[in-house]
């Protein structure tokens, strides 16, 4: 344990499965921070932990909850996993030093003055990918340098019963993120108006769309309206032992999204030995080496979409050479001792020196 590091207090939205990749980078940074600093206070937003919805007592609660803990030294100094938690920083008496976890958009634009000045307060600004802090700092130059701390799978990801079952080749394709209208940016639509091509090419090619949320009843509608209901499975909410089935029997996993700051879902995949499609739109290029571990095809190019799948369908050589890559890749740069590693690295620089109460606005990448 490094003493400087000692008495941490981590805010998150949730920590609960049904979070997603906002709660699996939560539960790795607080893995990391027990390891490395002992005990940590953790403060939940999201008393419903099955829901990112709060009202305003859950709020004040959370505020409450932080500023007693700081004022009473319970907590020497603060990680908030995202920038929106830290607002609360901003109405504590007696504040302490504080981290914030930069993620996605949520920093990529200008910033209006409060928030922005809640970022420049902070004593260190981490990115989960080289593209969101490049975004950020683009967007908020005033509000500091960003490090990037590119994020990695659990402890356990990586234990060999990933990767694909035996028997005849599978003609599944997986998508995994939440469905939700307000956030339609992963590539649900942009798929199923692709899969009547991937069809006509792959007959019994299924597109197997993994998670919850109430966009779910519109796309069950589009993908009968694009004539592939009885091609394309939603399964919901699924625990990551039953995701972890899912990839093994699938094909690959085909995710175009536009917006990922990082996206936690191509090294599930990779590490389960499954090639993948992305988009060059975002981050996922730094994850998926585009022609190596998959193919990187624009969100809006459906006949690219559906080439790109259909080949890694019939070219079963293509499939294991790319997937066994993927794996190789997740192992060697994205494990979770890499991230743990990179982490504390940034802290150790910032931290100590403000427990002296020696503010230091950022440390180079």
């Amino acid at each position: 344990m490094r003493d400087g590091l000692q008495r941490p207090g981590l805010a998150a939205i949730t920590f609960s499965p049904h979070g997603g990749g906002i709660a699996a980078v939560s539960r790795l940074v607080d893995r990391v921070l027990r390891e490395h600093c002992g005990a940590v206070t953790r403060f939940t937003l999201a008393s419903d932990e099955s829901r990112f919805e709060t009202g305003f007592f859950e709020r004040a609660a959370f505020g409450a909850a932080i500023a007693a803990a700081q004022l009473t030294g319970r907590c020497r100094w603060m990680f908030y996993t995202h920038l929106n938690l830290a607002r609360v920083h901003r109405l504590v008496p007696a504040r302490r030093p504080y981290v914030v976890f930069l993620h996605d958009v949520e920093a990529w634009t200008p910033l209006n003055r409060p928030m922005r000045d809640v970022l420049a307060s902070a004593h260190l600004r981490i990115a989960n990918s080289h593209y969101t802090a490049r975004r950020v700092e683009s967007a908020n130059p005033a509000a500091g340098p960003v490090a990037a701390c590119p994020l990695a799978l659990e402890p356990g990801a990586l234990d060999e019963r990933s990767g694909p079952v035996g028997g005849p080749p599978s003609r599944d394709v997986v998508i995994v993120g939440r469905m939700v209208g307000s956030e339609r940016y992963k590539g649900h639509d942009q798929l199923l108006e692709a899969w009547p091509l991937v069809r006509a090419a792959c007959p019994d090619a299924r597109l197997i769309c993994v998670g919850e949320g109430d966009d779910v009843p519109r796309l069950q509608e589009k993908a009968r309206e694009c004539g592939v209901a009885d091609a394309v499975v939603f399964t919901g909410f699924v625990d990551d032992e039953q995701k972890r089935a899912m990839y093994s029997r699938a094909a690959l996993l085909a995710m175009p999204s536009r917006r990922e700051g990082f996206g936690l879902v191509y090294l599930e995949a990779m590490a389960a030995r499954l090639p993948c499609v992305a988009s060059p739109h975002d981050a996922a290029a730094e994850v998926v080496v585009d022609g190596t571990t998959g193919f990187l095809v624009a969100q809006d190019d459906r006949d690219g979409l559906a080439s790109a799948i259909v080949r890694l369908l019939v070219d079963e050589e293509l499939r294991r050479r790319m997937g066994a890559a993927g794996r190789a890749r997740v192992e060697r740069e994205f494990s979770y001792e890499r991230f743990s590693g990179r982490l504390i690295d940034l802290l150790a620089g910032v931290v100590p020196a403000v427990a002296a109460d020696r503010r230091v606005v950022g440390v180079p990448r």
